[in-house]
């Protein structure tokens, strides 16, 4: 992210240089007795200008990356999981069946701060607990949720690159 920034702060200072350059050669082919080249400078100024929607574009883009949560189910156990799915306030998130030495992997974009909870069905037995201790909104984590094969719950993870 450090790298975008830096390449945006120093692609606005070569966008006014570029002005600076039309200008220059604008003013020059009037010197030299030509009239001001509307067309060329016109196109040139325009390509210099698409160059503002493709940062703001690379921005968004790195602002739904980062919000992205990924969650990895490692089932060690010798049952299928059912009924897995995660809760944080009023909203539900669906897993399908995982069935004995599986891994599956989903991602998610929580809507709200706040803890993320787990609910599982393994062998009849339900459990529960807490995946995500605190999610900030527009800050993504990963979680790896491991099921070993006595049965027990493990989590694992980071959220917003902090471990």
């Amino acid at each position: 992210m450090q790298a975008g920034i830096y390449n945006i702060q120093v692609g606005l200072v070569l966008f006014i240089a570029g002005l600076g350059c039309l200008m220059v050669y604008g003013l020059q082919a009037r010197k030299s007795g030509h009239c001001y080249p509307i067309k060329q400078v016109g196109i040139l100024l325009g390509i210099l200008l698409f160059n503002f929607p493709a940062a703001i574009l690379g921005v968004l883009s790195v602002m739904y990356i980062v919000s992205v949560s990924v969650v990895t189910v490692f089932n060690h156990s010798a049952f299928e999981v059912t009924d897995l799915v995660l809760k944080e306030r009023d909203r539900t998130y669906h897993f399908p069946p995982i069935a004995p030495g599986e891994e599956v992997t989903e991602y998610f974009r929580f809507k709200y701060e706040g803890g993320v909870e787990y609910k599982l069905s393994l062998n009849g037995v339900a459990k529960t607990g807490l995946m995500f201790g605190y999610i900030t909104h527009g800050m993504g984590g990963n979680a790896m949720l491991t099921i070993t094969s006595n049965g027990n719950i493990e989590i694992t993870g980071e959220l917003g690159g902090i471990k």
